[in-house]
């Protein structure tokens, strides 16, 4: 019985747990400065999405062997990529943005070209990229030796 009671305390206290994040996390979202910080990227993300869609119609169209699809993943890779690149300013931000815009890149490519050497170099430009990137991010807090 002491057991069972132990539980319900324990459940209890979770239940005030849970109830105090998610009064954080509401008040995290509803807090001026992060408010506008969202709804700038909303719009930014929004305007990128709509310049996708028109984008992606005429590509499609005017290179018969792309599929539409594989066009609109590509391009929103690539579009939301450069927006990383170009909102943020750190290194690891600019990292992730360049993959990002890169993976974009072999998504469209990869439908035209059908090359093992072609998707070999540019795994290895990816892997490259990895790792000029773990370099970066690391290379602050390296000692001097």
């Amino acid at each position: 019985m002491a057991l069972i009671s132990l539980d319900s305390e324990q459940i209890k206290s979770n239940k005030d747990l849970e109830d105090t994040e998610l009064k954080l996390f509401i008040n995290s979202i509803l807090s001026p400065q992060l408010n506008v910080n969202r709804k700038f990227n909303l719009v930014t993300g929004f305007l990128v999405l709509l310049a996708i869609i028109s984008l992606s119609s005429r590509i499609s169209n005017s290179i018969l062997i792309l599929q539409s699809d594989l066009v609109i993943g590509g391009l929103i890779l690539i579009c939301m990529g450069l927006t990383l690149i170009g909102l943020r300013g750190h290194t690891f931000n600019s990292i992730i943005g360049l993959l990002t815009t890169l993976m974009g890149f072999e998504i469209i490519y990869a439908n035209l070209e059908v090359s093992v050497m072609v998707a070999g170099l540019l795994a290895g430009v990816t892997l490259a990229l990895a790792m000029i990137g773990s370099y970066l991010l690391l290379a602050p807090t390296m000692e001097e030796s």
